[in-house]
């Protein structure tokens, strides 16, 4: 079957838990979970609506402020009332119910448990029969005869279905506006649950109300305060007060109460100590910043000394490098010199080869020449010789005959 455009429209979270066992980040909501029995229970987390509609009998600043003067109004300042413009539901919103749920048939004898017994850890108490009511029925209130009205929750049983839905605060001055918050829930119940279908069967508002935390006084004089009222909301056109769904406002009994206020006397205790330790922490926080801002100065001292440093390398590294520059300038000059050199070098070397080459020539000629004349001279040496070898047979002949001749 397709999902109609109200179904389209919203978005709720259901959880299949204990009573007791639902958590809250509020410490006291948390305490008065904890109080609940053990009973298996559909339990509406929060709703999520993208529009209005089926709040526009109560989403009205008119209306609140007729719920303020009918409820409010001559509680000598201790109720306090609901703002007229910031409970203005638009657009996107979402809401959060403190203990809204259906009993489911699967629970542990759901049709013998009572709403007194889901609510008896938290109103009978040892100093219930002091004369002060614990429990007080706005729909059947009677100024003549202030009863305790925990009788009543005895005879609402939780049958199949069956719808509770309570609010709680631990401030008695916020009761009108917990008060509220059961009319919003009151005004989107046919879309918060199944009315109808074969797996739940009808649901039905069993019971709705408060539950309150501190100072019984203030309970009993801004409850029964309410209670006197409460058909004057009725005239009013008081959504809740004309619905018929019975309405309590329960007080916390007083063991639990004096169990939170000594933890929480405890509590501001451990506070105090930890306000001590957070005092000195942020003093050794202080001490540290001071720290932290004379290193930052010093920093800055560092990096301003560093960058002033930096400056006068960098003039010295552009001085550098511009000699460099003139270094290389004159290396290039030096090595065009020495190519210059060197390519003369090669030429002159190139004429002295020439000039050694033609003294070789030269000097094989004069060897050639050299050779003739040993050869000339070794002819010579010869022929002077054979002279001398003429002369000395000449001159042997001439001896002789000079020997054969007479001198006279």
């Amino acid at each position: 079957m397709a999902r109609s455009a109200a179904d389209k429209s919203r978005k709720q979270e259901k959880s299949i838990l204990k009573l007791n066992r639902k958590t809250s980040s509020n410490w006291f909501e948390s305490q008065v979970y904890a109080n609940l029995p053990a009973i298996i229970v559909e339990m509406l987390m929060f709703l999520n609506l993208k529009n209005p509609q089926h709040l526009d009998h109560i989403n009205r600043a008119e209306y609140r402020r007729a719920i303020n003067s009918t409820l409010v109004m001559g509680s000598s300042g201790s109720l306090e009332g609901i703002p007229e413009e910031s409970c203005t539901f638009k657009g996107k919103f979402k809401l959060k119910f403190d203990l809204y749920f259906r009993a489911r048939s699967n629970s542990s004898n759901s049709s013998r448990v009572s709403l007194r017994d889901v609510l008896r850890s938290l109103v009978d108490s040892e100093d219930a029969d002091d004369g002060v009511p614990q429990v007080i029925a706005l729909h059947s209130y009677d100024d003549d005869k202030v009863a305790d009205a925990r009788d009543e929750l005895e005879g609402l049983l939780l049958s199949e279905n069956a719808l509770i839905h309570f609010e709680i605060t631990e401030e008695p001055s916020c009761m009108v506006r917990k008060l509220w918050q059961l009319e919003v829930g009151l005004a989107l119940k046919d879309q918060v649950w199944s009315t109808q279908g074969s797996e739940c069967g009808d649901s039905k508002l069993l019971a709705m109300g408060i539950i309150v935390g501190g100072e019984k006084e203030a309970f009993v004089k801004n409850a029964t305060h309410i209670a006197r009222r409460w058909k004057s909301a009725r005239e009013a056109d008081i959504l809740l007060a004309k619905s018929g769904v019975p309405v309590f406002f329960c007080s916390m009994f007083n063991g639990l109460r004096m169990d939170l206020k000594e933890l929480r006397e405890d509590n501001e205790d451990k506070h105090m100590a930890h306000q001590k330790e957070i005092q000195a922490l942020k003093e050794n926080m202080d001490g540290l910043k001071e720290n932290m801002d004379g290193l930052k100065e010093t920093v800055q001292t560092v990096e301003r000394k560093m960058d002033e440093g930096f400056s006068e390398h960098q003039k010295e590294i552009q001085a550098l490098k511009e000699n460099m520059d003139g270094l290389k300038e004159n290396m290039d000059g030096l090595k065009e010199t020495v190519q210059t050199v060197e390519r003369k070098m090669d030429e002159g070397f190139s004429e002295h080869q020439k000039e050694i080459q033609a003294l070789k020539e030269n000097m094989d000629g004069l060897k050639e020449n050299m050779d003739g004349l040993k050869q000339t001279v070794d002819g010579l040496k010869q022929t002077v010789q054979t002279v001398e070898r003429k002369m000395d047979e000449g001159f042997s002949v001439c001896i002789r005959a000079l020997r054969g001749v007479s001198l006279y």
